[in-house]
């Protein structure tokens, strides 16, 4: 994926870029969750947290919140899990209201 005005990567025109370790805390301990809080708080204003949410997002798929990393797009792990969640219900809802309409016709 390529910036809308460079033709660069959205990448490297994210506020994090080199800041790694503050977005990746370790375990569930009361300061990895602080640092969680803390490194979300810095994507907001980021002008490509929906790309970064995106990649999270199409690289987890279902995962479990164990099996997922870091602070992505503003959301931590335990976040993503439940956007996923909230998604596959809506997605689900929809499909069984076309189902319904289809038998009725």
């Amino acid at each position: 994926m390529t910036g809308p005005d460079r033709g660069e990567p959205w990448q490297a025109r994210a506020q994090c870029r080199g800041l790694g370790p503050l977005f990746f805390p370790e375990g569930d301990t009361t300061r990895a969750t602080a640092q969680q809080r803390y490194a979300a708080r810095f994507c907001t204003g980021c002008p490509v947290t929906r790309q970064c949410l995106q990649l999270a997002m199409d690289a987890e798929g279902g995962a479990a919140v164990g099996s997922r990393y870091g602070v992505f797009g503003g959301l931590s792990p335990a976040q993503r899990r439940a956007l996923y969640e909230r998604r596959i219900d809506r997605r689900n809802a929809t499909q069984l209201a076309h189902r319904q309409q289809g038998d009725q016709t």
